[in-house]
């Protein structure tokens, strides 16, 4: 009975060219990932620590190491920018799905950042997690007519899948992710002690 079930299951991916043994490849992949992704997450924390102590260059030494782990070619990313992207984005979504309804601590502390730093590769990161938001939750339409008002007329660029090609653009474009992510944070504090 069991054995049936397995070559059911296994019957799709014996068809393929290298048949049964993708999956085991695609896990080791995918292991292989995940240790990349957690190394840069390490080195990302620690370069947030140095920077909230005022150590810019140690800061910096984290970003570009984090900068220069091997491409993932499971998740087709640089893992370091794309941890420094998907924290900035999870602090605001995190925010939003924690706020309670009709709670606009999230936004006020989205678009007071935005105001503090409208350019730079920290500020697309917001405005990418705006847009989601907009199109990918239920926000009220005051909400939504906030946000196109922030993020603007023209779609955000995708911040994640498209990294500067030169590695010390990266490592400024980290460290931008991660002021931006120490700003919103505290950001939305303030916002939750107003309310």
């Amino acid at each position: 009975m069991i054995g049936q079930a397995i070559e059911a299951r296994d019957r799709p991916e014996r068809a393929r060219p290298l048949g049964i043994v993708w999956r085991p490849s695609n896990q080791i992949h995918a292991r292989l990932s995940e240790g990349l992704h957690t190394g840069a997450a390490n080195l990302l924390t620690k370069g947030r620590r140095a920077l909230t102590v005022g150590d810019v260059d140690r800061a910096l030494g984290y970003l570009d190491h984090a900068d220069r782990l091997p491409f993932d070619e499971h998740e087709q990313v640089r893992p370091g920018w794309h941890v420094a992207y998907t924290e900035l984005v999870m602090a605001v979504t995190s925010a939003l799905e924690e706020c309670p309804e009709n709670d606009c601590a999230w936004l006020d502390a989205a678009i007071e950042v935005l105001t503090a730093h409208g350019a730079g590769w920290g500020a697309a990161a917001v405005r990418c997690a705006l847009a989601t938001a907009a199109e990918d939750w239920t926000i009220s339409r005051r909400e939504k007519a906030r946000i196109a008002a922030a993020v603007g007329p023209v779609p955000p660029p995708e911040v994640n899948r498209e990294p500067p090609a030169d590695a010390q653009a990266r490592v400024t474009g980290m460290m931008d992710m991660v002021v931006v992510t120490i700003a919103y944070e505290e950001a939305l504090e303030r916002a939750f002690d107003r309310e």
